[in-house]
């Protein structure tokens, strides 16, 4: 059934819901979460029981978190940091600068690095295989 009203035609009257039907169905909604919020009670109270069964399984009440130090230690550090580079530098110095023996039994050897270079430009490209 239409009306018309001041020369407009109006929409058609509306005895039913005018919304869509096929929304979510609030109850399913309420539901659902209501079901959620019974399982996040339900695992709480079986958590709590399952600390209480162990408790009792080994005779005494399980062992509390340990409360956080009230100062924490400072970390070690080095007592002269100038003298400890100077003596890393001259460790590598002589690792870089000496001949020594690596592996006797299979014949391996360290070279100075001048050595090594003059070595490699020597050789030249059969030495890149």
């Amino acid at each position: 059934m239409m009306t018309e009203v001041q020369g407009h035609v109006a929409g058609p009257v509306v005895s039913g819901p005018t919304h869509e039907t096929a929304d979510i169905d609030g109850r399913h909604v309420w539901g659902t979460a209501a079901g959620l919020a019974a399982t996040i009670v339900l695992a709480g109270f079986m958590a709590a029981g399952a600390i209480a069964l162990i408790g009792s399984m080994i005779g005494r009440p399980l062992a509390p978190i340990n409360p956080p130090p009230t100062q924490m230690p400072s970390p070690p550090l080095q007592s002269a940091p100038t003298l400890d580079l100077r003596a890393l530098r001259a460790e590598k110095h002589a690792l870089l600068s000496q001949y020594a023996w690596i592996d006797r039994a299979h014949g391996v050897v360290r070279i100075p690095i001048e050595r090594a270079m003059s070595l490699l430009i020597a050789r030249g490209e059969k030495a890149r295989r």
